[in-house]
């Protein structure tokens, strides 16, 4: 950490005072007064080191069955689509260099995963024709704790998600052009960033 302060101070320009290193029992921004300058230094380390975090945190099966019964089958769904939709995850992780920390056949991964989960988030229920029928359970306190699971592949889809959404706001906004600008594109992406580090959306309805 030390390291990376000394480097982030090394780049940081009209700066005349270095980041004052106070006991980790003692908070930064305190009583005293904070200079802006070191504010956004330790803003900067920050950032970069949740970046780091995100980049370097493997993907579970826990995870990848929360991410995918929340944003994807909320409503249940069958073990062999759910197995589908489970290898479609994987190769996009393995195609984007993101780690996972499971292996093996995707139905045993999530047989797996809904063990760990435990009833009390997911539902396995054997249907009158015979095949395995998985669910969430849509319950308030429960969808936030499996969002507690899911939310370490927000951030692998999250930039996409933003890109996808200013593209189609700006082609409403352009209906009658052609082309949107790149220099536009960029500038909304960073807008809309700047929004959604302070919001969190629920995509749908809890039942």
């Amino acid at each position: 950490l030390l390291e990376l302060v000394k480097s982030f101070q090394s780049k940081t320009r009209h700066i005349n005072e270095t980041l004052h290193i106070v006991p980790s029992t003692a908070s930064l921004y305190g009583t005293d007064m904070v200079v802006e300058e070191q504010r956004q230094l330790v803003d900067s380390i920050a950032r970069h080191i949740i970046y780091d975090c995100s980049r370097s945190t493997a993907v579970m099966s826990t995870n990848a069955l929360a991410f995918l019964l929340l944003h994807i089958h909320r409503n249940g769904v069958n073990l062999s689509d759910l197995t589908i939709s489970l290898d479609k995850l994987r190769d996009q992780l393995s195609a984007s260099n993101k780690d996972t920390g499971f292996t093996g056949d995707s139905v045993d991964v999530i047989d797996h995963a809904v063990e760990l989960l435990g009833p009390g988030l997911v539902q396995r229920e054997k249907q009158p024709d015979g095949t395995i029928f998985i669910k969430p359970v849509t319950i308030i306190p429960n969808v936030i704790e499996l969002a507690y699971y899911s939310n370490t592949l927000l951030p692998h889809f999250a930039l996409d998600g933003v890109l996808g959404r200013v593209i189609m706001a700006l082609s409403k906004r352009h209906r009658y052009c052609a082309r949107i600008r790149s220099d536009e594109i960029i500038d909304t992406c960073f807008e809309l960033c700047g929004i959604l580090q302070y919001v969190i959306f629920v995509h749908q309805s809890v039942s």
